[in-house]
């Protein structure tokens, strides 16, 4: 029999009277806890645990193709372990979404779970669970002992963002830019994520001179009120003429745990918004 649990968001929050902290308080400490997880998943430096599972969508930021007019660019992919430690992945009876079944692909160097946008027609389910709370269906194996139904976890808004500088593809460093987007009033962090990359493959082959190593030159946490402006001070370490990426986004983080075998499995949501490795910096 299935196990009907709620999302354990690593603060709980506890009925009022039985609570030292204010209703407030505690709102914000589960929305910090979210974030920070958040943040780690964007870098990749998220470890799973029993398993994990990513939901993702993407928007190219460019003036040629505006974001609003793009395909839908999204997937689920997913991995259920034996030994976490040895990579050791395992198949489940059933993984759904929604309804919808997320199919094993049996690839030799990155088994596991995955669907993706443009295959099979899932554009239409698929680009309607972003801005909603879905449904999540598991149904565990011998191996991945869990039987989990959840049905509140929230998915945020795709990212779209627009600047001046997308335009000509040239980023003054000497001036303010302020990026602007539709905020998600049911975002749980209440935040995004500004990331400058300087990129070294590309800014090198413009100037054999430029850092050899790629670097994070600003990541930036905040409100998701639709707009920021980045700031010359921000960006006055990054080389002239060199090539620098910039990426908003924002998600959602929740750990799913069995209360009967303790299998934890994290969900991961991301929306972004990527202007791929092709701003160049002016001065």
């Amino acid at each position: 029999m299935k196990i009907l649990i709620s999302l354990s968001l690593i603060c709980c929050l506890f009925i009022a009277n039985s609570c030292k902290k204010s209703t407030n308080e505690e709102v914000k400490q589960q929305g910090n806890s979210i974030s920070e997880a958040v943040k780690k998943f964007i870098f990749g430096a998220s470890q799973p645990k029993d398993g994990m599972i990513s939901i993702h969508s993407r928007k190219q930021a460019c003036a040629i193709v505006p974001q609003n007019q793009q395909a839908f660019d999204g997937d689920i992919a997913a991995s259920f372990f034996v030994n976490k430690d040895e990579n050791k992945k395992t198949l489940v009876s059933n993984f759904r979404i929604n309804g919808n079944d997320i199919p094993y692909n049996n690839d030799t160097y990155y088994p596991g779970y995955w669907l993706q946008s443009n295959s099979g027609g899932n554009d239409g389910w698929l680009k309607g669970i972003f801005g909603k709370k879905i449904r999540i269906d598991l149904d565990g194996s011998y191996s991945y002992r869990t039987n989990i139904i959840d049905s509140s976890f929230y998915v945020p808004k795709e990212m779209i963002f627009e600047s001046d500088f997308l335009q000509t593809r040239q980023l003054d460093a000497t001036v303010n830019h302020t990026f602007t987007w539709i905020p998600d009033t049911e975002n749980p962090t209440g935040k995004i994520y500004v990331a400058v990359m300087y990129e070294s493959y590309e800014s090198n082959i413009l100037d054999s001179q430029m850092p050899d190593s790629s670097y994070t030159q600003a990541l930036l946490e905040v409100p998701d009120n639709g707009t920021y402006t980045i700031t010359p001070s921000q960006l006055s370490d990054l080389p002239t003429n060199s090539i620098v990426s910039i990426t908003l986004a924002r998600g959602n983080y929740a750990s799913l745990v069995d209360p009967v075998t303790g299998t934890n499995t994290f969900v991961y949501s991301l929306s972004e918004s990527n202007t791929s490795s092709t701003i160049k910096i002016i001065r």
